[in-house]
């Protein structure tokens, strides 16, 4: 057992043999079920990373789009400052969720919550009017205000 445990250390095996007497097969099916269980929680917290850099994106972009400008004008906008201190809530807000997601466990059911898409969509935009001010971009929406999702 000693030897397959270190063989799983090293990545050289996955589990535990199957082979042990009657006596050890009951700490030999908790082990693998707590390797296996584990396993899927470093996945998790690996794809809990990729999604808060891929969201903290945008709000960065924005940031530094405002920060730029604010730099060039020398001026202080109080348009501009209520932008960066709306986007820094947003990162907290994305980086409070992805940590608290990366802890739950595989029960999706525990996430799904109903999303009003109108709110999203128009925060969206306007943090992409924001990022591409200079450029001519024009987006016409319909949306329900009482549409929603599952989240």
């Amino acid at each position: 057992m000693a030897r397959d445990l270190k063989q799983i250390e090293t990545g050289e095996k996955n589990q535990l043999a199957e082979n042990y007497p009657q006596e050890l097969q009951g700490v030999t099916n908790n082990l693998n079920v707590l390797i296996e269980t584990e396993r899927k929680q470093q996945e998790r917290y690996r794809t809990t990373l990729g999604d808060l850099a891929h969201s903290l994106k945008t709000p960065l972009a924005v940031i530094a789009g405002i920060m730029q400008t604010l730099s060039r004008k020398k001026e202080e906008s109080s348009e501009q400052l209520g932008a960066v201190e709306e986007q820094l809530g947003r990162m907290n807000q994305i980086v409070s969720y992805q940590l608290q997601r990366a802890v739950q466990s595989n029960q999706s059911s525990a996430l799904a919550r109903q999303v009003l898409v109108k709110p999203v969509v128009e925060k969206v935009l306007d943090a992409l009017a924001k990022v591409y001010r200079d450029k001519s971009v024009s987006v016409a929406t319909q949306l329900d205000s009482q549409g929603s999702v599952s989240w």
